[in-house]
């Protein structure tokens, strides 16, 4: 799975853009004010003021905002969607979440954006970092029992602001360096000690996994640094000279395919 980042470019290409066009924190801080939640550089559709500006007093459930996305692959940003976000920072209880509720705002706000740019299939609800655990335990218990609920997604601001990332951040500098990783591994190969070499390997896959889905940006990062490195190696030592390391070569070979996926 590449790593998101938001896309104002292809948020402008909506025509709502032209109607409600602000930002993921100004809406933010209208309900939340003084936290700066959200990255000022993100645009969205103010939805709840473009809602109340057409319906005339009767406005229907809409999320409260909508955000442009896209995946970033080799340096390269594609499939340009757009995000719907509902802000819920405010809650500290499950017992005003409601499975009706969630489902209506996301089935209202569809209508309104119609089929001008492409949609995400999922749509995010953003609670406190405290709070999100027990929204997302909530939110899993009402999936169960099916209907457009399950297409939602209970987050943490501090992993929105993780996982959507700028474009420009995507050079910025890594926890691991790609230097600090492969310098390690080169030296264990350069003194032929294949035992270190894949404690050192499971040690990164480890390490990967646990980005896996707090920081697909890292994750991505140190998968790529290990499977390029593994697939250099193994060109070079196709074949180990001792059975023993050339099995656990073997192994590795596996765990690779398997574990980065």
């Amino acid at each position: 799975m590449d790593p998101i980042v938001y896309d104002n470019t292809c948020l402008r290409a909506h025509s709502l853009s032209r109607q409600c066009a602000s930002t993921l924190n100004t809406v933010s801080e209208r309900d939340y004010p003084g936290h700066n939640y959200f990255n000022q550089s993100i645009e969205c559709l103010d939805m709840d003021s473009y809602e109340r500006s057409q319906a005339n007093g009767s406005e229907d459930n809409t999320v409260d905002a909508v955000i442009g996305i896209s995946n970033y692959r080799n340096n390269r940003i594609i499939n340009p969607r757009l995000l719907l976000v509902e802000l819920r920072m405010g809650y500290s209880s499950t017992k005003n979440l409601s499975k009706t509720q969630f489902e209506r705002k996301v089935t209202h706000t569809r209508d309104l954006l119609g089929s001008e740019c492409s949609i995400n299939p999922n749509s995010v609800f953003v609670f406190n970092n405290n709070f999100a655990p027990q929204a997302k335990h909530w939110l899993s218990a009402r999936q169960q029992e099916g209907g457009k609920i399950r297409q939602c997604i209970a987050c943490s601001t501090k992993w929105f602001n993780e996982n959507v990332r700028s474009p420009e951040s995507m050079s910025d500098e890594h926890i691991h360096t790609k230097i600090s990783i492969v310098s390690t591994l080169s030296c264990h190969v350069e003194n032929a000690n294949f035992s270190q070499l894949f404690d050192n390997l499971d040690y990164w896959l480890l390490k990967s996994e646990k980005y896996m889905y707090s920081n697909r940006f890292e994750y991505e990062h140190v998968k790529n640094i290990i499977k390029e490195f593994w697939i250099e190696f193994r060109t070079k030592y196709h074949c180990l000279e001792n059975e023993e390391d050339e099995l656990n070569a073997q192994i590795m070979d596996e765990d690779i395919r398997t574990r980065l996926r």
